[in-house]
């Protein structure tokens, strides 16, 4: 993962991807996954993204990963909570209630804390990272989570010939072949070129988020 590129972007705020309400996708879907409502879910790359709350909200107890510490305190600021703070592995952890935020590289986060992961939310991870990047990424996650978590995936389609990510296009082949042997089901296709100035701008006049469901 570039760290100072993320990094940057949090300096300087050029946070595009950042939504200010719960993703629509969490709303409309996450109950398909049928969890127990005390799921412990993975939230990687999570930035400070009010989708956390909304799901420590249903019962969850949320496991964040974000590398920015201004994401992070961002976050718990504009959440106006006090979180306990302390060094954990190579982390600065942030607990609060049902909510937990290991503030550090994706790529460190412990074994031992996925083993025991019931269901991910990647609303924004996998997007983020170049092929090379991402498939290192998957290869971590599904070889150190249990073979029974749940996935919600969020990814983007659109010709890449006209524009390189972030976020990146990320093809249903590319997600079938991580997923090989687990039930995938491609559960919403939208079009959002129109709310992609920077993509019209490249060119593209066409741009699909696409959401999947993915259960053992």
């Amino acid at each position: 993962m570039d760290e100072r590129f993320w990094s940057t972007c949090w300096e300087t705020q050029e946070i595009g991807f950042h939504l200010s309400e719960v993703n629509p996708v969490l709303l409309a879907f996450w109950s398909q996954l049928s969890l127990d409502s005390s799921a412990k879910v993975l939230v990687p790359l999570c930035g400070k993204s009010l989708d956390l709350e909304w799901l420590a909200q249903q019962g969850c107890h949320v496991v964040g990963v974000e590398l920015s510490q201004l994401a992070v305190d961002a976050f718990f600021s504009e959440q106006s909570v006090q979180p306990n703070i302390q060094t954990k592995d190579k982390f600065q952890l942030y607990t609060s209630k049902q909510l937990e935020v290991w503030c550090g590289n994706i790529f460190d986060f412990p074994g031992a804390q996925l083993e025991v992961i019931q269901a991910v939310y990647d609303r924004g991870a996998l997007v983020a990272l170049p092929p090379d990047i991402r498939k290192a990424y998957m290869k971590k996650l599904l070889q150190g989570l249990p073979n029974k978590a749940r996935w919600l995936l969020v990814t983007f389609e659109y010709n890449e010939i006209l524009m390189q990510g972030p976020p990146f296009s990320v093809s249903k082949n590319e997600v079938e072949e991580y997923f090989e042997g687990y039930d995938i089901r491609l559960v919403n296709k939208k079009e959002m070129i129109e709310a992609m100035p920077k993509a019209q701008n490249l060119g593209l006049n066409s741009i699909h988020e696409c959401v999947y469901m993915i259960t053992p």
